[in-house]
């Protein structure tokens, strides 16, 4: 699977590669142009894997799962999916699929019950993934990006995230779990959870 960040890139693991002879030009012109067009790839990468992963992953996989099995089950379900799919990334290990399956598929899953819009999801997968590669250039799923910044994880893996970047962050895991948490109660206060179709009167 194609992770978000190599969306629309021309090399998963260099996305400068066909730039590398202008990066070196000391012109501030070429330096900037340079720096423009790889803003733009990670712009664009973040929007299509955004916008096509939660139409599929929250739109139609975890809507089919939800009207099968209820909510719960759902949100569970399609995050441990989500997290699996990643393991094709560069980088990926057992801990960075469930890091994934846990921050991501579980805040995306919840947020898609609390609005019952893709919209927010949507904006929230653009937002992780830009501005970790798009702003500050880092690794996003293990896909690295050319940013407004160069940046490098510094530390033990297990703490930064290493080579697959700070999404394998316990930090980063524990930030989400606890967002994702705080909207599924506000959507099951609200109403918005489902039981399983067995369960239904």
């Amino acid at each position: 699977m194609e992770s978000p960040e190599q969306a629309g890139s021309a090399s998963a693991n260099d996305p400068n590669a066909g730039s590398r002879g202008l990066k070196g030009a000391s012109h501030p012109l070429v330096r900037l142009l340079v720096g423009l067009a790889g803003i733009a790839n990670a712009l664009a990468g973040s929007v299509i894997s955004g916008t096509v992963e939660e139409i599929v992953f929250r739109g139609v996989v975890f809507r089919n799962l939800e009207d099968l099995v209820g909510t719960w089950a759902a949100i569970a379900s399609s995050a441990a999916l989500f997290g699996l799919l990643h393991l094709a990334n560069p980088h990926a290990s057992l801990w960075a699929a469930a890091a994934i399956a846990i921050e991501a598929g579980i805040l995306l899953g919840a947020g898609f019950v609390l609005t019952r819009r893709l919209w927010l999801v949507m904006g929230i997968h653009f937002a992780w993934n830009f501005t970790q590669g798009g702003i500050f250039g880092v690794a996003v799923s293990g896909g690295r990006a050319a940013g407004l910044m160069t940046s490098t994880l510094t530390g033990p893996p297990l703490i930064s995230g290493g080579e697959f970047g700070t999404e394998a962050s316990p930090f980063a895991v524990a930030i989400c779990l606890v967002a994702g948490i705080v909207m599924a109660w506000r959507a099951h206060r609200m109403g918005h959870f489902v039981r399983a179709r067995w369960r239904r009167g």
